[in-house]
Formats: structure tokens, sequence, C-alpha cells
């Protein structure tokens, strides 16, 4: 197998820590413990207050560093695998970021459970799922085209 240019090897272990540290958090559950640990610190005990997402921003603040170092290396990666890599984050990240955060504010504004809220959760596992296995697809298929290169 060939051995990874300095650019590819950074590429990947910029994307390994950014698996391992998502991996930490939805283990013990970090983001969870940070949002309410911040409530009448930083964020507002009102759920509605724009206020009460404070706690997003160390998230912001870290995945964004790492997703630019991502993609600053990510030119010397083949177009394909960048690309399909960049389409499993988004399917990923619409699950995991967007849609939690909807269903969260729409269990705050509605107060209960309904199909609804139901549906958002389960869409939001879904992208999250679809994301992961095209994630791993997208693995397989760049090692395999190493492999053919030996």
């Amino acid at each position: 197998m060939q051995s990874l240019k300095p650019q590819q090897h950074a590429f990947w272990k910029f994307l390994g820590i950014t698996f391992l540290l998502f991996s930490v958090d939805a283990m013990f559950d970090l983001h969870f413990r940070i949002k309410m640990s911040t409530f009448g610190r930083i964020a507002s005990y009102d759920q509605r207050a724009l206020s009460h997402y404070l706690w997003i921003i160390p998230y912001f603040l870290v995945f964004g560093f790492l997703i630019l170092k991502v993609i600053i290396y990510s030119s010397s990666i083949a177009v394909k695998v960048r690309r399909q890599i960049a389409v499993a984050a988004l399917l990923f990240l619409f699950g995991a970021v967007f849609l939690e955060l909807a269903g969260t504010y729409y269990f705050v504004v509605e107060g209960k459970l309904n199909l609804l809220l139901m549906l958002i959760k389960t869409g939001e596992s879904l992208f999250q799922m679809i994301g992961s296995i095209l994630f791993i697809n997208t693995f397989l298929f760049y090692y395999n085209s190493l492999k053919k290169e030996v």
C-alpha cells in the first residue's frame, strides 16, 4: 500500500479526531451535560429565548476548527472521495445539529410528545444513520482503491 503524503496524513488525522470527539460526545451525552450546566450562568432558563442555546458556541468553535482543518487538507484527497465525504457529513450534521435543535425547540413550544415530534426525532436518527453509512461506504471505497494501486 502506498504511504500517505503529509497533507493526506493531516486530513485523515483531523477527520479521525472529529469522529472521536463526536463519539465521546454521544457516549457520555456531553452536549446535554454542557447545556444543563450553562443554565442561569450564560444561558437563559427560558427555552424559547435564543440565549438558551448559547451552550452551542463551544461546539461550533471546536468542531468548526476541526472541520476547517479537514477542508484545508482535503485538497490532497481524490475529488470523488472528497465529494462523498462532504455528502455524508452534510446528511449526518443535518440530523445531528439541525433536526436535534428543531426537535428540542418544537418540544419546548408544544410541551408534549406528539406525532410530529416523533417524526422529527426519527428523521434526526435517520439522517445520522444514513450519513454514518455513507462515511463507512466512502472509507471502504477509498481503502479498496488504495489496495488496487499496490
